[in-house]
């Protein structure tokens, strides 16, 4: 993820259904505040329909589309300003 060119979180996720698919990523930008807006993309990697669903702050979106993909736009939650 990137803010105006800068990176924003460190590390990129690859999940299964064996951990629970759960992940987290560390915003590193110390220009977001609490009114920015992330969008966070996230693509089923096989023919499945097991439903995929992405988090965020309260917010969630899924879908159970083989090879789908969610979209989701959230609030920045606990940002970080300098």
């Amino acid at each position: 993820m990137y803010n105006n060119g800068s990176p924003i979180f460190s590390d990129c996720y690859t999940g299964d259904n064996t951990d629970g698919g759960m992940a987290q990523f560390i915003y590193q930008n110390a220009s977001l505040t609490n009114s920015s807006t992330i969008r966070i993309i996230a693509t089923k990697l096989d023919g499945s329909t097991t439903t995929l669903y992405v988090a965020c702050n309260g917010y969630v979106n899924s879908t159970i589309s083989p090879y789908g993909s969610v979209t989701l736009f959230a609030p920045v939650d606990n940002a970080v300003t300098s």
